[in-house]
């Protein structure tokens, strides 16, 4: 079987793709917006990787030397996507499948049916639609302007919805953002995400006299951080803290100066590997997303031996069994984050008991195998 995939940044695809080259008979293609040079980690060969950095590159230093508003920066991601596609749609030849990051394979989707292919578009969230929409309510609720996406983008998505064999998803939250869109459910895989262990593992625990709670992505309103905030804030114990890890976004600089901030630490990036230290020294993870297609930090967090309280609105919803290996909650409901983290806090058998379950967990998916199993299954009945 020839596979190939389009990955603008570092995703999934790569797990995936070194998983089904150790395990299966297939050969594989990705095509990456990223120079090599800062894929090394991800432990793929160079004769697998067709890399396309031309725009990407100096759109992401303009990001992080903050020399983009938002209005050049839709122009500028518009370039990347729509110059990437062409590219990747030049290079496509005798391909069984193509894989497709949504927005970036619209191009690419178009020539390899015309090959004779088949093609499956990967979106990580909820439909391009339901997420808007949500998104604009939180902004609302918040009181502060809400930036909309690129419509060239939203439109580029739905006609790659409509032109793929199948929708590949990480969550059933995802799933049923996409049926009430109207889209077929028989058109509709989910596959839920895994872990590299290689970066990802215990290690010897958080300090007991400490209660350290962590979060991990972007410090967002999507992300529900202010009311993990607001739950921090009535939560009880001597000698608790918050760790933000991530960087802090424009909706959130707006906002953030209404809550108490006592003993909350903004982080911001950090290595993986200062990420796996600070799982592991952490009591709980919360991922209290209003919108997040999975949320890998769930597995991540949970290989290294700490338990998650994540919202219904993210891959947990289906994933995690409740008060087994942690905790899901309805979305904006502080209320709920701070009932999960007392019970946690003040039974730490029950803590215990709930990290041990977490690892088992992630342990039985494999770190990636599982998911490239189901992948690969899903490839043979689009084929078919």
């Amino acid at each position: 079987m020839n596979l190939a995939f389009i990955s603008p940044l570092r995703c999934h695809m790569f797990d995936l793709a070194n998983e089904l080259l150790s395990d299966k008979k297939v050969k594989v293609e990705i095509f990456t917006t990223y120079p090599y040079w800062k894929l090394k980690s991800e432990l793929l060969s160079k004769k697998y990787v067709s890399t396309f950095p031309w725009l990407m590159v100096p759109r992401l230093a303009l990001q992080r030397w903050h020399l983009l508003g938002p209005r050049l920066d839709n122009v500028l991601n518009w370039q990347v996507i729509e110059s990437f596609d062409k590219y990747v749609a030049t290079k496509l030849t005798s391909i069984d499948i193509l894989e497709g990051m949504s927005s970036f394979s619209l191009k690419s989707g178009q020539k390899i049916k015309q090959l004779g292919g088949k093609f499956i578009i990967h979106h990580g969230s909820a439909h391009s639609i339901y997420q808007s929409q949500i998104l604009a309510e939180e902004a609302k609720r918040w009181q502060i302007e809400y930036r909309e996406s690129d419509p060239k983008i939203i439109e580029k998505a739905l006609l790659e919805f409509e032109l793929a064999d199948a929708i590949n998803l990480p969550s059933p939250y995802g799933r049923r953002t996409f049926i009430e869109q109207g889209i077929n459910p028989n058109k509709i895989a989910v596959i839920p995400y895994g872990v590299n262990t290689t970066y990802f593992s215990p290690g010897n625990g958080p300090v007991p006299k400490d209660f350290q709670i962590i979060y991990a992505g972007q410090i967002s309103l999507r992300k529900g951080i202010p009311y993990l905030l607001q739950a921090f804030n009535g939560f009880k114990h001597p000698n608790k803290k918050l760790l933000l890890v991530g960087e802090i976004w424009h909706d959130m600089k707006q906002i953030l100066h209404q809550f108490d901030l006592t003993a909350v630490e903004l982080v911001g990036r950090v290595t993986r590997s200062r990420l796996q230290e600070l799982y592991q020294s952490s009591q709980v993870m919360v991922l209290p997303s209003i919108d997040d297609g999975f949320g890998k930090v769930i597995t991540e967090a949970m290989a290294c031996g700490c338990p998650v309280i994540a919202s219904e609105n993210t891959g947990a919803y289906g994933f995690l069994q409740n008060d087994y290996d942690g905790y899901v909650v309805p979305i904006r409901n502080s209320q709920a984050i701070l009932e999960k983290l007392q019970i946690l806090a003040d039974c730490p058998e029950k803590h215990n008991q709930l990290a041990s379950n977490a690892l088992k967990t992630v342990q039985a998916i494999g770190g990636w195998k599982a998911y490239a199993n189901d992948f690969y299954s899903l490839c043979e009945k689009i084929l078919i």
